[in-house]
């Protein structure tokens, strides 16, 4: 099977999990409805229930509701520690990070975030203000969000003396998802979020499935058996189709 076909089969897989997400986010919505004593949202639900289940918490987390609301994300196994990692994406935005469960409190002091978390305490730092004034500071300057393969592959082909981590890792509300990071000597490098941390909070922020770890060397070899394999890789993304070789056969089981 051609890679672009696992690739199209791992697009129908993420498809059928978001609506499940989207499911289960309506059915936490409307089970607090039910169950809350003045029966209210201070969001409505809209076509984005995900979204609303996170404001609607970000809402109610200082009133007597609070417990109830942790009651029914819990009974659906909502994941506090991928619910902080989402939470990070927006450091410079305090009112942003503590919307999410499992967030506690966010002070910046000196450009160091730290972070109370239901899981523990962690401190991270802005990975653009990291870099400023290096010759990796260009990086930064493109687009991040939703660019973690493209950014992390830019990162590593200029600076050699890192690894790169391909996971898969917990949506907040069933499923995974595939992402890529930067592992250098003594910290972690999240460039698609824009953070970097120290590898002591690994616990709260690394808790998906590691599929390859590779150094720059490793990763043309990998990418080398690929091309000998199916020739071309074509439109996909180096790292990307590192993932979809590698888990191939998970793709097509599920």
């Amino acid at each position: 099977m051609e890679l672009v076909e696992i690739h199209k089969k791992n697009m129908k897989n993420v498809e059928r999990r978001d609506v499940a997400i989207y499911s289960i986010a309506e059915s936490i919505l409307y089970e607090y409805l039910r169950k809350s004593s003045d029966h209210y949202l201070p969001y409505n639900i809209s076509i984005r229930p995900l979204d609303d289940v996170i404001k609607n918490y970000s809402a109610i987390k200082n009133s007597e509701n609070k417990k109830l609301y942790e009651d029914i994300l819990d009974r659906y196994g909502f994941n506090y520690k991928a619910s902080i990692q989402n939470a990070l994406y927006k450091l410079y935005n305090r009112n942003f990070v503590e919307m999410w469960p499992g967030i506690k409190e966010c002070r910046n002091e000196n450009n160091l975030y730290k972070i109370r978390t239901s899981v523990g305490d962690i401190v991270v730092n802005r990975a653009s203000d990291m870099f400023k004034n290096t010759k990796l500071s260009h990086i930064f300057d493109k687009q991040l969000a939703g660019e973690c393969f493209a950014r992390s592959y830019d990162f590593i082909k200029e600076y050699n003396d890192c690894n790169v981590i391909l996971v898969e890792l917990p949506y907040i509300l069933n499923g995974t998802y595939y992402h890529a990071f930067i592992e250098c000597e003594d910290y972690f490098l999240d460039i698609a979020a824009n953070y970097c941390y120290d590898k002591q909070y690994s616990n709260i922020l690394n808790n998906g499935r590691i599929i390859k770890k590779l150094n720059y060397h490793e990763l043309k070899c990998e990418l080398q058996k690929i091309q000998d394999e199916y020739g071309s890789i074509g439109s996909l993304h180096e790292l990307y189709s590192i993932i979809l070789h590698h888990d191939k056969e998970i793709i097509l089981q599920k």
